[in-house]
Protein backbone atom coordinates (compact mmCIF):
# COMPACT_ATOMS: atom_id res chain seq x y z
CA UNK A 1 0.00 0.00 0.00
CA UNK A 2 2.00 2.92 -1.52
CA UNK A 3 -0.04 6.36 -2.29
CA UNK A 4 1.03 9.80 -2.33
CA UNK A 5 -0.29 11.87 1.02
CA UNK A 6 0.86 15.21 -0.13
CA UNK A 7 3.26 15.99 2.83
CA UNK A 8 6.50 16.54 1.75
CA UNK A 9 10.08 15.57 3.44
CA UNK A 10 11.53 17.68 5.70
CA UNK A 11 14.91 16.48 4.37
CA UNK A 12 14.85 16.46 0.59
CA UNK A 13 11.27 18.01 -0.25
CA UNK A 14 10.53 15.49 -2.23
CA UNK A 15 6.66 13.66 -1.43
CA UNK A 16 5.94 11.75 1.33
CA UNK A 17 4.25 8.28 0.59
CA UNK A 18 1.72 6.20 3.29
CA UNK A 19 3.55 2.94 3.82
CA UNK A 20 1.12 1.95 6.30
CA UNK A 21 -2.01 2.76 8.26
CA UNK A 22 -3.67 1.51 11.53
CA UNK A 23 -6.85 1.65 13.62
CA UNK A 24 -6.74 2.03 17.60
CA UNK A 25 -9.58 2.95 20.06
CA UNK A 26 -8.73 5.19 22.52
CA UNK A 27 -11.17 5.75 25.02
CA UNK A 28 -14.45 6.27 23.05
CA UNK A 29 -12.49 7.28 19.98
CA UNK A 30 -11.27 5.83 17.17
CA UNK A 31 -7.64 6.98 15.95
CA UNK A 32 -6.37 6.10 12.79
CA UNK A 33 -2.31 6.33 12.76
CA UNK A 34 -1.03 6.96 9.14
CA UNK A 35 2.81 6.46 8.63
CA UNK A 36 4.94 8.08 5.93
CA UNK A 37 8.17 7.69 4.61
CA UNK A 38 10.43 9.83 1.94
CA UNK A 39 9.71 8.58 -1.35
CA UNK A 40 13.68 8.12 -2.28
CA UNK A 41 14.87 4.93 0.01
CA UNK A 42 18.65 6.84 0.38
CA UNK A 43 17.04 10.07 1.82
CA UNK A 44 14.59 8.25 4.42
CA UNK A 45 17.81 5.80 5.44
CA UNK A 46 19.56 8.99 6.37
CA UNK A 47 16.59 10.50 8.00
CA UNK A 48 15.51 6.92 10.35
CA UNK A 49 19.87 6.81 11.44
CA UNK A 50 19.12 10.64 12.73
CA UNK A 51 16.45 10.22 14.62
CA UNK A 52 17.35 6.89 16.46
CA UNK A 53 20.45 9.36 17.33
CA UNK A 54 17.61 11.74 18.46
CA UNK A 55 15.91 9.36 20.42
CA UNK A 56 19.08 8.14 22.09
CA UNK A 57 19.86 11.60 22.75
CA UNK A 58 16.76 12.39 24.37
CA UNK A 59 17.02 8.79 26.51
CA UNK A 60 20.28 10.22 27.99
CA UNK A 61 18.80 13.18 28.88
CA UNK A 62 15.83 12.38 30.51
CA UNK A 63 17.71 9.39 32.83
CA UNK A 64 20.06 12.53 33.91
CA UNK A 65 17.07 14.64 34.68
CA UNK A 66 15.89 11.74 36.71
CA UNK A 67 19.37 11.60 38.48
CA UNK A 68 18.87 15.29 39.23
CA UNK A 69 15.90 15.24 40.54
CA UNK A 70 16.31 11.82 42.81
CA UNK A 71 19.61 13.85 43.97
CA UNK A 72 17.45 17.06 45.08
CA UNK A 73 14.55 14.78 46.97
CA UNK A 74 17.26 13.03 48.90
CA UNK A 75 19.38 16.44 49.58
CA UNK A 76 16.36 18.08 50.44
CA UNK A 77 15.07 14.99 53.00
CA UNK A 78 18.61 15.04 54.53
CA UNK A 79 17.84 18.93 55.61
CA UNK A 80 14.69 18.22 57.29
Amino acid sequence: MVTSNGNVCTRCGKIRVVTGTYNETVGNSNVTYTQTACSDPECQKLVDENLVKEEKKRAVLKNEQEHRVLLRKSASASRI
